[in-house]
């Protein structure tokens, strides 16, 4: 095996352990977790795949990528913490192995 895929590989499994062992297991944190996982829903509800929707108002503060990484991951995995989180463990490996190639 290449020494670039292995280290890759070495990487991944690392983010594995550190990112998704027991990554639902908790509730929801804080107020911004909760508040985005209803900004989420309440897009798929009303099928506005543009704006944020929170209480009936819009929401500007963030942008829908986001979201629409959240109301994948809950069509895929089904509503929780974990389909909530999972999209930001798998961007954190993907960061991580940005950083390695940048670094290397």
């Amino acid at each position: 095996m290449r020494p670039i895929l292995r280290h890759q590989t070495w990487i991944v499994l690392a983010g594995l352990v550190v990112f998704f062992v027991n990554l639902g297991s908790a509730s929801l944190f804080d107020m911004d977790e909760a508040l985005y996982g209803a900004c989420a829903r309440e897009m798929a509800e009303r099928g506005d795949w543009v704006v944020p929707w929170f209480n009936g108002q819009m929401f500007p503060d963030k942008p829908p990528l986001m979201f629409w990484m959240m109301i994948f991951c809950t069509k895929l995995f089904g509503a929780g913490e974990f389909a909530l989180r999972v999209h930001s463990a798998v961007f954190a490996i993907g960061t991580a192995l940005v950083t390695y190639h940048l670094g290397r």
